[in-house]
């Protein structure tokens, strides 16, 4: 009866296991899909694809939210960081560039050859969390890959931090 038992326990952890990688392989390839949604807007200066993934109370940053309505004013408003940054090269790189953005995505998306889209999720002690994923955008041609991060809440992806820059 025992042997019974143990076998049953370690079906019924390998079958939660493979539930779960189907999960994170399921999540992985709908951020893979954001992401080259993502690359479509920006290469067509298309905002409202943008707002898709801002959640309605904004996006969150280190010292509070920034309410959708900043960042859907940010979004027309052609001198803003967040404008500059997924849209106007030019600008951005005269006006916004730093270490830490040192292009903008649609300048990015242009140079960049090759473009992989990559997912990480974020661990904690080295448990998964699945529903926060990183996007990174890796090319063959550039050491810089632009990253942007979504939280997975009441079903849909929506923004962190990032592309907003909290700073």
């Amino acid at each position: 009866m025992r042997r019974v038992s143990i076998t049953i326990f370690i079906f019924l952890v390998g079958f939660h296991n493979i539930i779960w990688a189907n999960e994170l392989t399921r999540k992985e390839r709908e951020l893979k899909e954001i992401g080259l949604h993502l690359r479509e807007a920006i290469l067509s200066h298309d905002a409202t694809v943008i707002l898709k993934y801002v959640a309605n109370d904004g996006i969150p940053c280190v010292d509070g939210i920034i309410p959708y309505d900043k960042i859907l004013n940010d979004l027309k408003n052609r001198n803003s960081w967040l404008y500059c940054y997924l849209f106007s090269s030019e600008v951005f790189e005269k006006q916004y560039k730093d270490d830490l953005y040192p292009m903008s995505l649609d300048s990015y998306f242009m140079k960049a050859v090759n473009v992989q889209i990559e997912v990480s999720f974020m661990k904690d002690n080295d448990k998964v969390i699945s529903d926060y994923g990183c996007i990174y955008y890796k090319s063959s041609n550039m050491e810089y890959a632009p990253e942007i991060c979504f939280f997975l809440k009441n079903g849909k992806w929506t923004f962190t931090d990032s592309p907003y820059n909290c700073n």
